[in-house]
């Protein structure tokens, strides 16, 4: 490790800045990004919604120089249209997400009213801190079922090969 975790933190914080679309924070030992991307309202000929959607990503920075991490993003969303009324909340995606939006409506976050056009990738936002990560000497920690499951793996194509060979005898 190149860096203590509280110069690490330090680090994390610093990458914060007014030309920047996400937030980052420090709680406990995790250093969380997060970014609102979209927060729009939406107008079509029979309905009119409102959307927004939140990306956090989620590091716990271990003592011993590893790390894990989360992704997550959350939905929320109102509707009214000819058909009723409509509400739904909490709609939570773990991974990689990417998105693309165009409709006419209203940029809540700009004001801007016409076409909405939002997009968004979030290896863009986790980005800043993995580099941060790896600049300062921490590993990534490979989870347990992860490692199962490449013990699995390698037992089937073991298997397989054997099988393919045997077959060929």
């Amino acid at each position: 490790m190149h860096l203590t975790k509280e110069e690490l933190f330090e680090s994390a914080l610093s990458l914060n800045g007014d030309d920047k679309r996400y937030i980052i924070t420090v709680e406990n030992d995790k250093i969380i990004t997060r970014v609102k991307w979209m927060d729009a309202t939406l107008f079509s000929p029979r309905s009119i919604s409102r959307e927004m959607k939140v990306f956090e990503h989620i590091v716990k920075v271990n003592d011993n120089g590893t790390y894990t991490e989360i992704t997550k993003t959350l939905s929320s969303g109102t509707s009214l249209s000819s058909g009723g009324f409509n509400l739904s909340k909490g709609g939570l995606f773990g991974g990689n997400t990417y998105s693309k939006t165009i409709a006419f409506g209203r940029n809540n976050q700009t004001g801007e009213l016409g076409m909405v056009n939002v997009s968004f990738n979030s290896k863009e936002y986790k980005r800043p801190v993995k580099e941060l990560l790896k600049s300062a000497g921490y590993k990534k920690k490979i989870s347990p079922v992860a490692i199962s499951a490449i013990i699995v793996s390698a037992f089937a194509v073991l298997f397989a090969l054997t099988a393919a060979i045997l077959v060929n005898i």
